[in-house]
């Protein structure tokens, strides 16, 4: 349910809020990269294998898809802005 879910992300994230400085993610976040650009050379790697089994009736994008495609970057990138001044700091 929602109230699980809440409260098991109320857990994980209520220690962070205690850290005196963010020296002490490094290591989580170098981890984070790591797993990311793994991830992404798996996803690439499976696209470039399987693009000639992609049937001629599936369009690449549909119009209606559109706005979501710019709200889902908009938010992804959103975050940038407000983790450079707290490293900063």
């Amino acid at each position: 349910s929602g109230t699980f879910y809440t409260l098991v992300a109320t857990v994980a994230v209520v220690p962070l809020l205690y850290l005196k400085s963010i020296k002490l993610l490094v290591i989580p976040a170098i981890l984070a990269d790591v797993i990311i650009v793994f991830g992404l050379i798996v996803i690439f790697t499976y696209d470039f294998i399987r693009i000639d089994k992609v049937h001629e009736s599936v369009s690449a994008a549909k119009w209606a898809g559109l706005p979501l495609f710019f709200g889902i970057a908009v938010f992804a990138f959103e975050g940038i802005n407000m983790i450079l001044p707290v490293e900063q700091s």
